[in-house]
């Protein structure tokens, strides 16, 4: 049998120095868990700080629009204002505006302002003699009156060039031309 010989004390110096490698590793580990740890706390108080900020400011604009979303009732001050503005002629303003031409003129806003009695209308015509006729149709029909051309431009980008306007007028006013058409229905 062959003998082994065996040297502790080499393996002893070896095994030291293993030791102290990995100690300065976990040491060096450690100093930057504590760091990473550290930086993450600024980071999460940074956060926390803007998000106080923001909760600020959130509560100050929902303030600000708390009024003005309680005076969109403001125009109705009383039920009777409600019941008034149910009981305008709708159906017959919507006859009007519909049989009044649908092939060449497409209506793209109806904005009706009965407190002001004005009624104004943006569309588009497929000519200009198309909204003239629309115009002639329309004037005189469902309390409209005083029927104006604001603005008229011939859409370029379109290939059919349709022509895009507005149009205002007296509506449910007492004029000698207007007149109220179909009586209560």
């Amino acid at each position: 049998m062959r003998m082994t010989h065996v040297d502790f004390v080499a393996s002893a110096r070896l095994s030291s120095r293993m030791g102290a490698i990995l100690f300065v590793a976990g040491a060096l580990l450690a100093g930057g868990a504590v760091m990473d740890d550290a930086s993450r706390s600024e980071e999460l108080l940074r956060t926390q700080q803007q998000l106080k900020k923001a909760r600020v400011a959130y509560k100050r604009v929902e303030a600000a629009h708390a009024p003005a979303q309680s005076s969109d009732l403001a125009g109705f001050k009383q039920p009777s204002d409600i019941a008034q503005r149910l009981t305008l002629p709708w159906g017959h303003l919507l006859d009007a505006l519909e049989n009044a031409d649908n092939e060449n003129v497409a209506l793209l806003a109806i904005e009706p302002d009965a407190d002001r009695g004005r009624l104004r209308l943006t569309g588009e015509a497929k000519s200009l003699e198309a909204l003239v006729d629309y115009i002639k149709a329309l004037d005189g029909k469902a309390g409209i009156a005083e029927l104006r051309l604001m603005t008229q431009q011939v859409k370029q980008s379109d290939a059919q060039h349709p022509v895009e306007f507005v149009l205002e007028s007296n509506w449910l006013r007492r004029t000698p031309h207007a007149s109220v058409e179909g009586g209560n229905s």
